[in-house]
């Protein structure tokens, strides 16, 4: 069975020597990072590749797919851990806030019923 190389791979790579190793744009010092940046906050290609001249639609698209592939493996990793985390509370399971009181009861047995914060 062949295994098949992600599509991102061709176009995004890593080097410790690039940014401090953060995945970039080949032949870029563009990484993924701002480029998800821009297209949470405006999800127009065309003010992007204006924005970012260098990029492509192709280096667009490789920068999606490695950073789906980032969150497919993290939840993948977080699941073998039996961890579960929400996306407004990364600290859960460990802390969850009750939003009317503003205290965190801890949701570990190893923390006893007894224990909570105010984190308001």
């Amino acid at each position: 069975m062949t295994v098949e190389q992600p599509t991102y791979m061709d176009r995004i790579v890593q080097d410790p020597n690039i940014l401090s190793g953060k995945p970039v744009v080949k032949g870029t010092r563009i990484s993924v990072e701002p480029i998800l940046d821009h297209l949470a906050a405006n999800p127009d290609l065309d003010e992007l590749v204006a924005a970012y001249p260098h990029l492509t639609v192709e280096d667009v698209k490789s920068a999606l797919a490695y950073a789906h592939e980032a969150v497919v493996a993290k939840g993948r990793s977080a699941a073998r851990r039996g961890h579960v985390q929400h996306a407004l509370y990364p600290a859960a399971p460990f802390n969850w806030p009750d939003m009317t009181t503003g205290e965190v009861g801890c949701l570990l047995p190893l923390c006893g019923s007894a224990v909570s914060a105010t984190w308001l």
